[in-house]
């Protein structure tokens, strides 16, 4: 906040030149806590500052805080705002000194559509920020491939994302790096089903960063660790999503309602029904197909087979998406287990098929095998 401090003064002091790095890096303060209007604030300052000095539009610094405007927006989960402000930025074009502005702009453009589940263009739009990274700075080449190791791991790549997070791992430097690359590698892990591996990472890094005050990230480590500890017994998982919940409501974090989809899965996987399909029904409208998909062993178990044919009938466009859940087979699997359970053989088998259809997506061969065990 100091930065913060010092351009704020010499604004007022009437020397905007000197005050424009100060407030970039208040804004860039500002925002990793997410504190969000106020970085929104001082990106206004940094851009009266710019006008008072009769910067040109081709001036990098714009860029910069174009850039900085874009990753606000992504952080309060507003992606068509974000868009609008890269657009500016790709419209300038090639020119000298904003080279790293279009890389991350890149990456960010990249990361929208990731957080939309449209791995496909994700991945197409992360190799264009890869080749840009690659010529500006192994910094930069570096991040680019740790976002797109996040992409692969969401498209079921998992040897190609592990290998381009150990990049990103061995090439950058900074606690914000080593946290985001560390907590990529434990999910990795958690996918192929090391979950020993996954425990000592994430073990590690909640003990090298509890007393750093850092909240984004102590609610980073939970979120994943809830994800790690997930049981059909066992409610540790869910109260690490809780408390990472709570923490990112008091950031006002776009990651809040993953979280609430990570509660509202994790309690039907409890086979806590009632009060599962109480906090799925709102998540509808944040994840509206792999919502439907995952809150069939809750119409199953209830009995509310109106609800069981509309959630399949409206979920299964999710199979001709490029997202790929492991989340969707395992409810899927499950809703079948209580279908048959309740004297339902048909509706069962159909949740196998269903769930078998999305192990066969993912190349998950145990699991298929599994599954097709129980249509046999």
């Amino acid at each position: 906040l100091s930065s913060e401090r010092r351009g704020l003064h010499l604004l007022a002091a009437g020397d905007a030149e000197a005050a424009l790095l100060p407030l970039l890096y208040g804004a860039q303060a500002r925002r990793f806590p997410l504190e969000l209007r106020r970085a929104q604030w001082l990106m206004e300052q940094f851009e009266h500052a710019l006008t008072s000095i009769g910067a040109s539009q081709t001036d990098a610094r714009w860029g910069r805080g174009w850039l900085q405007r874009a990753e606000v927006e992504s952080a309060k989960g507003h992606n068509d705002a974000c868009r609008a402000w890269l657009d500016k930025i790709e419209a300038v074009g090639p020119q000298p000194g904003w080279e790293p502005v279009r890389v991350r702009a890149a990456i960010l453009r990249a990361h929208c559509a990731y957080v939309e589940n449209h791995n496909t263009q994700a991945l197409a739009e992360i190799n264009v920020a890869i080749e840009r990274g690659r010529k500006v700075s192994l910094e930069l080449f570096a991040w680019s491939r740790f976002q797109r190791s996040r992409i692969l791991n969401a498209m079921g790549q998992y040897a190609a994302a592990l290998e381009d997070v150990c990049f990103a791992e061995a090439n950058m430097d900074g606690i914000l790096h080593h946290l985001n690359t560390q907590r990529e590698k434990a999910l990795i892990y958690i996918r192929i089903g090391e979950d020993a591996r996954a425990r000592e990472t994430l073990t590690r890094l909640q003990e090298e960063i509890k007393d750093t005050g850092y909240t984004e990230a102590i609610s980073l480590v939970l979120m994943s660790l809830s994800q790690l500890h997930r049981s059909k017994t066992d409610t540790q998982g869910l109260a690490y999503a809780r408390e990472s919940l709570r923490l990112f409501r008091q950031l006002g974090s776009a990651n809040a309602p993953l979280m609430e989809l990570e509660i509202a899965y994790q309690l039907t996987l409890l086979e806590r029904y009632e009060e599962a399909i109480a906090h799925w029904a709102p998540l509808i409208a944040i994840e509206p197909q792999v919502a439907r998909l995952c809150r069939t062993p809750c119409a199953a178990a209830l009995g509310l087979w109106s609800l069981w044919e509309e959630d399949l009938r409206l979920g299964r466009p999710y199979f001709d998406g490029d997202a790929l859940f492991p989340e969707v087979g395992h409810a899927l699997e499950q809703a079948g287990d209580v279908a048959l359970s309740v004297g339902e053989p048909e509706r069962a088998a159909e949740a196998w098929r269903l769930s078998a259809r999305q192990w066969q997506r993912m190349q998950r061969m145990d699991d298929l095998a599994r599954v097709e065990q129980k249509l046999a």
